[in-house]
């Protein structure tokens, strides 16, 4: 399939690319350890255990400090470095950078649950595992810090400490007791440290002075034990260490690698150099422990801290550790004593933090970096998870099992259940299996390809799926991945080829889970993608929920019997799950909790209830009471448990806000996209700053990493634009959180809301105000409740600073527009994103286009849809060039501009960045115009000869329109109703017939067989044989099809459906029709009709006709038809079953009748003759309109027939085709609507449909036309064609802006054109004779004449002519008359101003001599018409070496001529010739004074020149001067019939620059061009600086001569000079492409194209102007704006089409159809009267139109 604009693209520039990414895409770059983990991979025969993590995207960093006594240099790395950090790691490497800062918001829970120092250190062993970079940061000051109370200590060490306190003191051992409870659902069992309430409420004393005891108790009872060699040293360090110090041996000292620890690790130590001589100061204490009075450091956390501090050091190495000392200030830290020791901090954890995440980037494998193999690897991750828990369904795998095995099945395998059924985990565990069978059974290697849809972005998008999946599916088979398109519609049609032929080296298993996870773009959920069978060495299973987007109703309609219904797991499965879960998490469970287990069970047993169970139970102790632990009974209510759970620990608006970002995120949110959201969400922080006020207005970053350790399992991090990001793996989470927290409208809004501010950067640098609560006013003494902060949250640009490849903001450039429409902001929808150029161009650019047009997909706006429309037509250019996007869009969209603000916006745009991306600026509509009534164009893949056959059809999977030529099996389909191609079919020769309902379409083989095949894939269903015969006329219904053979007999009867031949009649038959209902079959033989009863093929009913029929249609009632007989009388036929006959009712006859057709709801019959349509009442039978002709004035082909005609849906309108025509009429009144011009080419057929408002035309050029009749309302011209036919000439001139031009369309005709609107001003004829030509247009300077160089046959009285002259007519624009017919004319000439026109007329000529010619100039002055024209004589032996030209300078104007004169020398006896003489010179004839000529030479011009040297071209520039350019040692030119005196090649050539009024020489000018230029063929610059050849050899007019060879090819003669010879535009070779080079290095600075094929070129005498005829009619006018200061303000800004104003339109839509019908382009009527020839070809044809209607009547 392929459209018109698919020409644009060129295959040779991407062989190149294809033949490098080879390479890449083998693996040759890997080394062999790299290469083999990448088959294994990609074959799927790799173990679980030997899996590689993901790679990480994140840099995550653990800030580790104390809680007081660091805080100024937390803040200042929080308010100035990170947001650095951010955009250095998102620019330059597209990685995300967060820094986890638990000392930040630590809530009151953590501290009343113990849980904070597990807390930190789970947090920073996630940042050790998921960094990309350095992932610990410690700063050590004097203080030790916070030592907790363990909160587990193992039974074995607390038992031994207990016994040695209970020696000492028995009331210690009972309070210790009292608070550490023995938990024995771990293993090994622990005692826990309880609550700090439930301590409280037990020892009846507070919390900190029962704290400090048990800190005694067990420091005492600890160092008894160690001393007794009882417990180790180890874990007594453990007990008694502060937080920070746990948190360094995890992150730095218990790091074994030295690099490890340098590549990851950074410390920063501060000392005070005077802090002991401040201790008495009250700050003393937030910086160091103290203790005494007089105050002292503590000894022994000074002893502890100290030893931290070395071990700190000596694990780094120098570059990674900061060592300050620094004075003390009253304070403390000081911000403004110590801005320089921040500032240095600042500085240097920026510099390494920069450096190590370089380091770490670049030490990365280069496997890390290959997008398929990150993509397979994530899945891969996927599988082994689900399968490390996966338990029971042994019946399921057993039917997996056999399915892979068998050799019979070729249909996919579906698995489908509800959600949170354990559809995954099965099909996960299916293809571990899987690979294990057939590594087993075969020996060549077998595949196993694994996607779980949704986990990642390229499995959510069918064609990013169908991308990757067909690249791995090509390295298994060892195919090019160079090969795998990259566009949708090819995709699709490589994924089926490769699953249908199964040339792979052993069988492939495909797993595709969640098929309900696609996005609706591109219709990737209606699974025409999907082949319904596939080879026999490949298995497909996919896995669907019921009911979404109806996918297991197409999924059943297309498999038969390979189901499987994932059922709930038996109970005891249930419990086998969460005991395997237990024992991973070392935990197990009492009698009693198992008994309350087993009784949920009872309720629920799906595998994300067992999940949601099993995180409820390991939260249980052994010494919990009963009452505490209960369970739910659905998975709805477990997950409100589990949230109301975490709003009571973590807080409920937190715990709403963070999980409906999430949700409502279109892909979810990374964590410091979350961070960042929330820190801008006030309602939050208010909530959290309750009792104190940040330095920072920020969400403390350990509220999340706290929320998300309780609710990770339920996340999945997934790889989204190159961020990791977090999204719910089940769809009942989003389902909760949407009814829990979105339900509301207006928080819905604000999420949204708040979501585009942030990804739109509105709040980076910028503070947003804040409300104070009521609540934090009064605690915290705050006055004005207003306020404002930074929020330290990063810029959004479109383009990140990247260093070499480009990185796009993908996120933004996806979740804006989907954010902007769920917030109801519909304006900035539109104003900032679909009608912004900016924002379409960096989602062409960092996407693709099938993205963009799904975000148009989201909103159904007028303008949305027209620029949306826009963008699909020029899908092809894209692809080649981002850059076309501006002419495109501007020359599409330009005729919206007046009636809508937006677009108009859009194009406002485009021309303020044309300057950048292409200079060439449409002056008016220059492409097909979205929004009319025509919708698009398609070209069938056929010869324009070839008979193509079309089919329009209701199917499952949409309104399909199929186009296919008949000796073909290549089907091309499309789906209207999104206006979309899809994947061709591939079927047999001949003409295809669909089912009623579309499911089947039938044809037929070889004379013998009926082959089915299904329209939702184009399998083949089914054949069947029915002996043998050429079948005619064919009927179908939803189920049967019935045919007659060419030999008369049938009809024959076939169920399409089960592929069964049902019934072979023997009549002699004509015709035949099945019944609606498909009860009845009526068939026609001879002159009877004969009803017969399906499917027991019994006779019903008989009746005579008056004639035989040809045509039979039937109706709604299963015994009412409506017959036509051969001669041409429509009868009605009403059976009836008790006289076993019929009723007969003759309701019209007309002898040109062609066919008639039902309408839709059959209430009507539109009977088609040749001129006239008649419109028949179905009920009453009788004729209800008469619709003869075509609306009045339309200029319509006399001759012409109705083609075709129907009815649109609800049978509203009646459209018919004639000629080049569609009429549409009103159905009720039969008043003319619109009248549509479809194209320059006859229109062969249309299709209508029940369904859909549209009309399909069939064009006789094999073009498929789609209009849109819920259009007829809008006047926008299709095309701007402004001739009919190809455009074989042009002429322009910018000073009038005015162009003309003519086509290959006779008889031949000028049409004048408008350079500012592209309207048609006028046609004029050049003559009315058909045998005529137009050779050659021109137009003075000024644009008040035109020239139209031709070929008149009525003055060809000559028996030969020369090809350089013409019948030139020069044409006076203003007074649109012809001013002047010069008869066997040579060159026609203007001066600058126009007020001198000279023509050079042969008066003689000899073809075999050329010194027999003669010529006379005649001299016109248009503005002194009293003075008739001079004549000048040329004298005898004389011939033009180039154009001549009149030369004006002032007052002096000159008639310039290059002559060659012949002297023949003869013998003054016999008077024969001897020998001949010739000489050259230069004229200069002034016109103000005929008798004053002056003759130069290169000789007289310049002394060193030798007598053989001889001018052979002239030129004049713009400072009006002469360049005159002259060959050495040429003895005299050669004539040719064709070109005249030609100069001789390979001779050198030089320039002389020359002052004609003052007869002066200015310059001199050696060898500028090479001796091979053919000098006539040469265009010069305006001010002759730069000549060009027609082999674009640049040169310039200066001692430097040639500059270079532009290495293009472009079309011969189409190469022109533009801004004085700078630039170079020409059409490239295939002349699709008009190109803008630059002269001083050939570089191309701008592409524009046609979209289609450009015949000719012209540019404006003001360098800008350019002017681009096609053959299709389309005259495309452009400015270029390069080398301007302000093009906008200069240039485009004057151009008509932005300054005109909407009109008042008076015209009715009809009226101007007729109008331009009858005005078409390049259609003149001409007034003089015909010639003989013409009288004779009207005279016969009216002779044979008589006798043809004659011999009519006749038969009539």
């Amino acid at each position: 399939m392929r459209y018109e604009t698919d020409d644009d693209v060129d295959d040779e520039a991407l062989q190149t690319q294809k033949q490098e990414k080879e390479g890449v895409y083998r693996y040759t770059h890997l080394n062999d350890e790299d290469r083999t983990l990448v088959n294994q991979l990609f074959r799927g025969c790799i173990e679980l255990e030997e899996v590689p993590d993901v790679r990480a995207n994140i840099v995550k960093v653990f800030i580790s400090s104390t809680f007081t006594d660091m805080e100024a240099e937390r803040n200042a790395l929080a308010e100035h470095v990170y947001p650095r950090l951010r955009e250095s790691c998102r620019d330059k490497y597209g990685i995300d950078f967060q820094a986890i800062d638990m000392r930040w918001g630590v809530p009151i829970e953590a501290s009343e649950d113990h849980s904070a120092t597990d807390l930190c250190l789970a947090e920073l062993h996630h940042c050790q595992s998921s960094s990309v970079g350095p992932n610990f940061v410690a700063f050590i000051g004097q203080r030790y810090g916070y030592i907790p109370i363990p909160a587990s200590i193992l039974r074995a060490e607390y038992e031994v400490i207990e016994s040695h306190v209970r020696k000492t003191s028995p009331a210690d051992a009972d309070l210790l007791n009292k608070c550490f409870l023995k938990d024995q659902n771990v293993h090994p069992n622990l005692f826990r440290l309880q609550t700090c309430s439930y301590i409280t409420g037990k020892i009846r004393k507070p919390w900190k002075e029962t704290e400090v005891n048990i800190k005694r108790i067990l420091r005492s009872g600890g160092q008894s034990a160690l001393e007794a060699n009882e417990i180790s040293r180890a874990f007594f360090r453990q007990m008694k260490a502060s937080v920070t110090e746990h948190e360094i041996y995890e992150g730095l000292i218990g790091i074994n690698r030295q690099k490890d620890r340098d590549n990851n690790a950074i410390v920063y130590i501060r000392d005070f150099q005077d802090l002991h001589r401040n201790l008495h100061n009250k700050k003393a204490n937030r910086y160091v422990e103290v203790i005494g009075n007089p105050p002292e450091m503590n000894p022994e956390t000074k002893s502890l801290l100290d030893d931290l501090k070395a071990k700190s050091k000596e694990k780094l190495s120098s570059n990674n550790y900061l060592n300050s000392s620094i004075s003390w200030k009253e304070s403390g830290i000081d911000p403004k004593f110590h801005a320089p020791y921040l500032q240095r901090m600042c500085n240097h954890f920026e510099r390494t933090v920069n450096k190590l995440v370089e380091r770490n980037v670049f030490s990365r494998r280069k496997l890390d970096d290959d997008s398929l193999y990150h993509e397979v690897l994530q899945h891969w991750s996927v599988l082994k998870g689900r399968c490390e828990t996966f338990v029971g369904r042994e019946d399921e795998l057993t039917v997996i099992q056999n399915y892979i095995l068998s050799s019979q099945s070729s249909q996919p395998l579906v698995v489908f259940g509800p959600s949170g059924s354990g559809k995954t985990s099965l099909l996960a565990k299916g293809a571990i299996l899987a690979n294990g069978i057939l590594t087993q059974e075969e020996l060549a290697k077998p595949a196993v390809i694994v996607r779980f849809l949704g986990t990642t972005p390229d499995s959510s998008s069918i064609q990013q799926l169908l991308y990757s999946v067909c690249h791995q599916l090509a390295f298994v088979a060892n195919r090019n991945r160079s090969d795998v398109p990259e566009d949708f519609l090819s995709l699709k049609v490589y994924f089926r080829n490769l699953v249908l032929e199964g040339d792979f080296t052993g069988r492939v298993l495909i797993v595709l889970d969640a098929l309900n996870q696609l996005s609706t773009n591109q219709n990737g959920h209606k699974l025409d993608w999907l082949p319904a069978r596939h080879a026999t060495n490949v298995r497909i299973i996919v896995s669907t929920i019921p009911f979404k987007f109806k996918i297991l109703d197409r999924l059943m309609n297309r498999i038969h019997n390979n189901f499987i219904h994932t059922e709930p797991l038996p109970t005891k499965d249930c419990e086998d799950i969460v005991k395997i879960l237990l024992d991973r998490s070392e935990r197990k469970l009492t009698y009693e909790q198992w008994k309350t287990i087993r009784k949920s069970f009872q309720s629920c047993t799906l595998p994300l209830f067992v999940t949601l169970t099993f995180e409820e139970a390991k939260r249980w102790h052994s010494y919990d009471q009963s009452h505490e632990n209960v369970l739910t009974t659905t998975v709805e209510s477990c997950i409100h448990t589990l949230f109301e759970r975490l709003e009571k620990k973590h807080g409920k608006m937190f715990v709403a806000k963070a999980l409906s970002y999430i949700t409502a995120a279109r892909d979810g949110l990374s964590e410091s996209e979350l961070e960042d959201i929330l820190s801008l969400d006030d309602e939050v922080l208010n909530s959290i700053f309750v009792m104190w006020l940040p330095p920072i207005r920020r969400l403390p970053p350990s509220l999340w990493s706290r929320l998300q350790l309780d609710i990770g399992n339920f996340l999945l991090e997934r790889d989204a634009d190159g961020t990791v990001v977090l999204s719910w793996f089940h769809q009942q989470f989003v389902n909760v959180v949407t009814e829990r927290y979105l339900e509301e409208y207006l928080p819905v809004i604000e999420i949204h809301r708040l979501i585009e501010q942030y990804y739109m950067g509105m709040w980076a640098g910028v503070k947003k105000h804040f409300t104070y609560t009521k609540q934090q006013m009064s605690r915290l003494d705050i006055r004005d409740e207003h306020g404002s902060a930074l929020r330290h949250v990063p810029k959004q640009p479109m383009l990140f600073n990247s260093e070499g490849v480009p990185r796009y903001n993908v996120r933004k450039l996806k979740q804006v527009p989907y954010s902007l429409l769920h917030s109801r902001q519909l304006s900035r929808l539109k104003g900032i994103c679909l009608c912004n150029y900016e924002w379409i161009y960096y989602k062409m650019k960092a996407t693709s286009l099938q993205t963009l047009l799904a975000d148009y997909a989201l909103i159904d706006d007028k303008e949305c849809n027209l620029i949306a429309d826009a963008l699909r037509m020029t899908g092809s250019v894209l692809s080649i060039d981002v850059h076309a996007l501006v002419p495109e869009l501007t020359g599409r969209l330009l005729p919206h501009t007046s009636k809508y603000a937006y677009i108009k916006q859009l194009v406002g745009q485009c021309d303020l960045v044309a300057r950048y991306h292409c200079p060439l600026v449409p002056n008016c509509q220059i492409y097909t115009a979205p929004g009319g009534p025509l919708q698009f164009e398609c070209e069938i893949n056929a010869k324009p000869t070839a008979r193509v056959e079309v089919d329009v059809f209701q199917s499952p999977v949409g309104v399909l329109m199929t186009a296919k030529p008949f000796y073909n099996t290549n089907v091309q389909v499309w789906e209207l109703s999104q206006a979309e191609p899809r994947q061709d079919f591939k079927m047999n020769v001949g003409k295809l017939y669909p089912s009623k309902d579309g499911r089947y379409i039938s044809t037929f083989k070889n004379n013998r067989f009926v082959l089915v095949y299904k329209t939702d894939g184009g399998e083949l269903h089914g054949e069947i044989d029915y002996e043998y015969g050429v079948a005619n006329s064919v009927t179908t219904s939803k189920r049967l099809l019935a045919f007659i053979t060419d030999r008369g007999i049938g009809p024959y009867v076939v169920d399409v459906k089960d592929c069964v031949l049902l019934h072979k009649f023997s009549y002699n038959c004509s015709t035949c029709v099945i019944s609606a209902n498909e009860s009845f079959l009526v068939l026609s033989s001879q002159k009877h009709l004969f009803l017969y009863e399906i499917p027991l093929m019994e006779r019903k009913c008989v009746t005579r006709m008056s004639d035989e029929v040809k045509l039979i249609r039937s109706t709604k009632d299963e015994l009412k038809y409506f017959a036509m007989t051969q001669s041409n009388l429509l009868y009605s036929v009403h059976f009836d079953l008790g006289i076993k006959g019929a009723i007969l009712n003759d309701i019209i006859s007309d002898f040109d009748i062609k066919d008639f057709v039902m309408s839709h709801a059959q209430n009507l019959i539109l009977v088609r003759a040749a001129r006239c349509l008649y419109l028949i009442d179905a009920h009453e039978e009788t004729l209800k309109l008469r619709l003869q002709k075509m609306p009045e004035g339309a200029f319509v082909e006399t001759m012409s027939t109705f083609s075709a005609a129907g009815f649109t849906p609800n049978d509203e309108m009646i459209v018919a085709s004639r000629y080049t025509y569609i009429a549409v009429w009103d159905s009720r009144s039969g008043e003319p609507l619109r009248l549509l011009l479809a194209s320059v080419s006859p229109i062969i057929k249309i299709f209508t449909c029940d369904t859909l408002n549209k009309t399909i035309a069939l064009l006789k050029n094999n073009m498929l036309q789609v209009w849109d009749m819920n259009n007829l309302g809008a006047d926008v011209q299709h095309a701007n064609k402004v001739v009919r036919g190809r455009v074989l000439h042009l002429a322009l001139s910018s000073t009038s802006r005015k162009a003309i031009c003519s086509s290959d369309r006779l008889p031949p005709a000028v049409t004048v054109v408008d350079l500012g609107s592209g309207d048609v001003h006028h046609v004029f004829p050049y003559s009315p004779e058909r045998e005529d030509k137009i050779i050659k247009l021109e137009m003075s300077p000024t644009g008040k004449y035109c020239v139209v160089r031709g070929k008149q046959s009525s003055h060809a009285t000559a028996p030969i002519l020369w090809s350089i002259l013409s019948d030139d007519l020069i044409y006076d624009m203003s007074l649109q008359e012809t001013f002047h017919l010069a008869i066997n004319n040579r060159y026609v000439l203007f001066d600058r101003s126009s007020s001198y026109i000279a023509c050079v007329q042969a008066l003689s000529y000899v073809p075999c001599d050329w010194i027999g010619n003669s010529y006379v100039v005649k001299i016109f002055q248009p503005d002194h018409f009293y003075k008739k024209p001079t004549e000048l004589t040329i004298p005898s032996n004389t011939e033009f070496v180039c154009k001549p030209l009149i030369f004006s300078s002032g007052k002096y104007h000159a008639f310039v001529a290059l002559y060659q004169t012949c002297k023949v020398i003869s013998d003054p006896i016999s008077r024969i010739e001897r020998g001949r003489v010739f000489e050259s010179r230069l004229s200069l004839l002034n016109l103000s004074s005929t008798s004053s000529e002056r003759n130069v030479t290169v000789k007289s011009l310049l002394r060193t020149a030798d007598e053989k040297d001889k001018f052979v071209d002239i030129r004049a520039t713009l400072s009006n001067k002469l360049v005159l350019i002259y060959a050495k040692n040429t003895d005299y030119f050669q004539f040719d019939n064709k070109c005249g005196l030609m100069c001789p090649l390979n001779v050198e050539k030089c320039a002389i620059l020359y002052d004609p009024k003052t007869d002066f020489l200015l310059r001199h000018l050696p060898f500028i061009l090479t001796p091979s230029v053919n000098v006539s063929s040469c265009a010069y610059s305006k001010h002759g600086s730069i000549i060009l050849s027609d082999q674009l050899e640049v040169f310039r007019n200066s001692t430097k001569g040639f500059i270079l060879k532009v290495p293009t090819e472009v079309i011969d003669g189409s190469a022109k000079l533009v801004l004085d010879g700078q630039y170079i535009v020409a059409l490239c070779k295939t002349g699709k492409i008009v190109l803008v080079m630059r002269s001083s290095d050939g570089e191309t600075v701008g592409k524009l194209f046609i979209h289609g094929q450009a015949s000719c070129l012209e540019v404006g005498e003001d360098d800008r102007t350019i002017l681009v005829g096609c053959n299709d009619g389309r005259v495309m006018i452009l400015t270029l704006i390069i080398e301007c200061e302000d093009p906008v303000k200069d240039i485009i800004s004057k151009l008509p089409t932005r300054t005109s104003k909407p009109m008042a339109d008076t015209l009715k839509l009809l009226d101007r159809d007729v109008i331009k019908s009858k005005y078409q382009p390049g259609i003149a009527r001409s007034k003089k009267a015909p010639n003989f020839k013409t009288i004779c070809k009207a005279v016969t044809m009216t002779q044979k139109a008589a006798k043809i209607q004659s011999q009519a009547c006749s038969i009539q």
